[in-house]
């Protein structure tokens, strides 16, 4: 697939700022030789399954998002509007599954950030399918928290913080993983973690932690 249509992502209009193809393949280099093939194989049976699943993930999801903004819609008071100090949020999603990349948008721009007096809207989220492709965004855009799946082809999770981190020390890293315990085994870093398959109220709260800690 070259290129990415405006309805990659339903009900994002402006879509996301993109980059890479999707299914864009493993990145050069020695990281790619270093993934252990039973690692590859876990991870890759882990996307396969979430594939499989994706029109039940995506329907979950719609309906866990309706609900909560009926239910926010009903506690705000009508005519209420954003503040001028409220902070602009720029998120990079990294994952080479395609459900992901389509729904985490659409979750990040549902969210009520009025706690944490935070805003994010569809011009501030950034999708890269390749970790390589993810640090050559960093380079050009500044970005506050880095959403990243654990399993991807090339380079390992590790080397990318490290390099993420070095392009920009300040950013908040949420790891997603199909395989929690595989993450604990690992020791990979991050400031929280969230679950796959995604529960919308899970991933809030993991997030809504994460930005708390932002200045």
């Amino acid at each position: 697939m070259s290129g990415i249509s405006p309805t990659f992502i339903p009900n994002c209009m402006p879509p996301p700022c993109m980059i890479d193809e999707i299914g864009g393949g493993s990145g050069s280099g020695s990281s790619s030789k270093a993934q252990k093939p039973n690692d590859a194989a876990h991870g890759n049976e882990q996307k396969h399954h979430s594939s499989e699943q994706e029109p039940q993930i995506t329907s979950r999801i719609n309906n866990q998002m309706s609900h909560d903004t009926t239910n926010e819609s009903e506690q705000k008071p009508e005519g209420e509007v954003r503040t001028t100090s409220q902070k602009h949020i720029s998120v990079l999603v990294v994952d080479d599954e395609e459900v992901i990349c389509r729904l985490v948008p659409r979750i990040l721009v549902s969210l009520d950030h009025g706690k944490n007096n935070t805003f994010i809207d569809e011009s501030n989220i950034f999708i890269a399918t390749r970790r390589d492709k993810a640090l050559e965004l960093m380079n050009t855009q500044k970005i506050d928290v880095i959403i990243s799946d654990y399993y991807m082809p090339g380079m390992l999770y590790p080397e990318f913080r490290e390099k993420a981190l070095q392009i920009s020390p300040n950013s908040r890293i949420l790891l997603m993983s199909g395989t929690m315990e595989d993450v604990e085994r690992s020791g990979a870093i991050a400031d929280d973690y969230v679950h796959k398959p995604l529960e919308f109220e899970l991933f809030r709260a993991a997030f809504a932690r994460l930005v708390s800690t932002m200045k």
